[in-house]
């Protein structure tokens, strides 16, 4: 797949048709979403994919993830479609609201976000074939340093949230309950599991992804089963480690997520 389709574009929002799209979010409802973002020092993504071709991510730093062929995903591009082309509510699940940001009938924009962080997985089209799509996802958020924000030494603490994902051969809509249970000590782990997962665009279900004993780093990073095209990447966001937010890929399905502790 030439890349040049996307006329090599270096930020991402500039390969998107332009097209206002209705919102029944308020404004205030929206600042949430620039004040995480304002404040992210952290971002997030897997592999990139054209019609299901892999373009493999190269580097993530604070404000964004870049993609061979220079492919971007930053932190400011699901403010600027959110902003440009509005959103409607697609689901409330684990307490988070997944929203969707249409434009010219399709789906460019889907996601959520918390206090802390957020994630979604973004849609262009090629301005030159209609046909050709890429999707990545993009998960960002607030970390702490480990001085002010230490895991704890012992015990563990439950997560409950939402996950969103796209395929990457169809580019179908996908969302579903994440939960995860963090188990601290010398050596942290954590379960993450993304389960009622269903195609939104059909009604499907899709069973459920679970990643077993992810590591958790001394500096709060996750990452679970580092394999080709099945793995998750996440961080603890919050003063208090309150939230967790990240992406993954699997198989045919790429997404990210986000969840709040319970407990």
């Amino acid at each position: 797949m030439r890349t040049s389709n996307f006329c090599l574009a270096i930020v991402l929002p500039m390969i998107l048709s332009a097209c206002a799209g209705s919102s029944n979010m308020s404004d205030g409802h929206l600042a949430g979403f620039y004040k995480i973002a304002a404040q992210s020092n952290a971002a997030k993504s897997t592999n990139f994919f054209i019609n299901g071709n892999q373009i493999p991510l190269e580097t993530c730093d604070r404000h964004e993830c870049i993609a061979r062929g220079g492919f971007v995903a930053s932190i400011t591009t699901p403010g600027m479609i959110l902003g440009d082309r509005g959103s409607v509510t697609e689901a409330e699940i684990g307490g988070i609201e997944i929203v969707r940001s249409d434009s010219d009938l399709d789906w460019r924009l889907l996601g959520g976000w918390m206090d802390h962080s957020a994630f979604f997985v973004i849609k262009a089209i090629s301005r030159a074939d209609s046909s050709t799509f890429l999707v990545y996802p993009l998960a960002m958020g607030r970390l702490y340093s480990v001085n002010n924000a230490a895991l704890p030494a012992a015990g563990s603490a439950s997560y409950e949230g939402a996950m969103a994902g796209t395929n990457i051969m169809t580019a179908d809509r996908y969302a579903g309950r994440s939960s995860m249970t963090a188990s601290f000590g010398e050596s942290p782990t954590i379960d993450i599991h993304f389960t009622g997962i269903m195609n939104l665009n059909t009604g499907d279900t899709h069973s459920d992804i679970s990643y077993l004993g992810a590591s958790i780093t001394d500096r709060k990073g996750i990452i679970g089963a580092p394999a080709y095209r099945n793995y998750v990447n996440g961080e603890f966001a919050g003063p208090d480690n309150e939230e967790v937010f990240g992406v993954f890929e699997h198989e045919d399905l790429i997404g990210a997520f986000g969840a709040r502790r319970t407990e």
